[in-house]
């Protein structure tokens, strides 16, 4: 195994990627990591957040920046206000949604790394189809990432647990 050397990013000179309605930054790359992580910055947009899905592969932490997330796991929804740490462990249908009316900042560590790959190839599988769904089967498949459905969270639900 390689040696690991330090990496040190800045959100503002990394490119970004446009998917589900967000902005996505890696910051720590799967490749920086020898596989053992990745972070990402997602700028989600007002009232958006992805489907409900489960990951194969990789744990997910989530560390609210800015704005008002709802998480759902296990038929559960917490809010977080910035601040708030949500831990979703792989195997387990999860998503998140941004209730603000303005973007909300997200960090997301993904364990082990990876998962950062699945953007680009969503959007190198969806380009100039009308039916992407076919290119989202595809490129969950590559990366273990499983889409069950539209996000409940999109819906009024009941408070906070």
């Amino acid at each position: 195994m390689p040696a690991l050397l330090p990496v040190v990013t800045d959100a503002a000179s990394v490119p970004a990627l446009e998917a589900f309605d967000s902005t996505i930054r890696t910051l720590i790359s799967s490749a920086d990591s020898n596989g053992a992580i990745s972070i990402m910055q997602i700028i989600a947009e007002p009232q958006s957040g992805p489907p409900l899905h489960v990951h194969a592969r990789e744990d997910e932490l989530f560390f609210v920046e800015d704005g008002d997330v709802g998480f759902f796991c296990e038929g559960r929804l917490w809010r977080g206000a910035p601040g708030t740490q949500v831990f979703l462990p792989r195997g387990v249908p999860h998503t998140w949604y941004n209730y603000g009316a303005t973007p909300a900042r997200l960090l997301v560590t993904c364990v082990p790394g990876g998962f950062e790959g699945y953007f680009p190839a969503v959007l190198a599988r969806t380009a100039g189809l009308t039916d992407v769904a076919a290119g989202l089967a595809a490129a969950g498949a590559e990366f273990g990432i499983e889409l069950l459905g539209p996000n409940p969270l999109a819906e009024p639900l009941s408070e906070p647990v």
